[in-house]
């Protein structure tokens, strides 16, 4: 099982014939959480059900905090869809689930799959938070052969909106299980796969709860977009520095060894993405090290290095992300390009 490299979004869409579609994102005020949405539409593929996911939860507006994003039915897709569902009668479903929470995600998923049972799922992660993609990988790895193929779509922004005053304080760092959790039989050992994006803050805190003995920092280059990879270099370039004059600690080495290295992927080279991650998955096994994913790139190379994580049901393996205290709901502007991937076999 694999992913398939990305495609245009209407011709994925296209290649589904006249199947029964399930259409299931983030409500948010982001242009991009409802731009596959209103494709769709534009196409003339009117889904049978649209599921906005609403992180507007009860349990952080209890604690007097900020909303996590957008209000579900002031969200951008929510408005979309209850348009779709006034003139076609297509059915608009509010999922309500907490942003830092990986089960709950994985149970709606599950159950809405089950729900409508024969149809193909669009699942358009643009807006998802970084741990339901963590989660979102490990349903795809665990996806049941009888049911139709999913579609995952995600929109690539024109911009970044990174520096916000109420993400300097963070709440915690969770460590979100990808794939089935297992005990680490090696627990002073542990390879990182560094996922570098443009919240340099983000992964400073990360590596400050939990730094790998050695590992891969992965810059991921947007076709058209060199701007968006010079923005990750120049964010990261101290923490990447510190890392690489780490040496590894590990027997074979005496202390020598430089312990991290530093690779350029194209985020429409998924599976460059899933080789790079395999080879540090098969490191660890060597070892019987952890993996720690650190997954602050564009989503579309998390999803594919948490996937092939996913798929190895012997090695222990965590996402590693720290939750501000305050979010704000327009993390980016602009519509790009849109791209979708689905599973194939190996």
């Amino acid at each position: 099982m694999r992913l398939t490299s990305p495609r245009d979004f209407d011709q994925a869409i296209a290649d589904l014939g006249s199947r029964d579609l399930v259409f299931v994102g983030a409500g948010s005020g982001e242009e991009r959480s409802s731009a596959c949405f209103e494709q769709l539409v534009r196409s003339q593929r009117m889904p049978r059900s649209v599921y906005v996911v609403d992180y507007d939860t009860p349990a952080l507006r209890g604690k007097g905090e900020p909303d996590a994003t957008t209000e579900g039915g002031d969200s951008l897709l929510w408005q979309a869809s209850r348009r779709l569902q006034e003139l076609r009668g297509s059915q608009t479903k509010q999922l309500l689930l907490n942003p830092y929470a990986s089960q709950p995600f994985i149970d709606a998923v599950v159950e809405l799959r089950q729900a409508e049972n024969g149809c193909t799922l669009v699942l358009d992660y643009s807006c998802f938070t970084r741990v339901h993609v963590i989660a979102l990988a490990t349903i795809m790895a665990q996806w049941p052969d009888h049911t139709p193929s999913p579609v995952l779509c995600y929109t690539i922004p024109q911009s970044y909106v990174i520096e916000t005053r109420e993400r300097r304080a963070w709440r915690d760092v969770l460590l979100v299980p990808i794939g089935s959790p297992k005990a680490s039989e090696n627990e002073g050992r542990a390879y990182g796969l560094v996922m570098a994006g443009h919240d340099s803050d983000r992964l400073g805190v990360a590596l400050q709860e939990y730094e790998p003995d050695r590992g891969i920092v992965t810059y991921i280059m947007t076709k058209n977009r060199p701007d968006f990879y010079r923005r990750a270099r120049e964010a990261n370039s101290d923490i990447v520095s510190w890392l690489r004059a780490i040496r590894d600690p590990g027997p074979d080495t005496e202390g020598e060894g430089f312990s991290w290295t530093e690779t350029v992927l194209m985020l429409e080279d998924v599976e460059r993405v899933e080789s790079a991650t395999r080879l540090l998955v098969d490191s660890a096994r060597q070892e019987r090290a952890t993996v720690l994913l650190f997954p602050f790139g564009p989503k579309l190379s998390a999803l594919a290095a948490a996937f092939t994580i996913a798929r190895e049901s012997d090695i222990p393996a965590w996402g590693i992300l720290p939750t501000p205290i305050g979010v704000e709901g327009e993390f980016s502007w602009g519509v790009g390009p849109r791209y979708c991937v689905s599973i194939a076999d190996p």
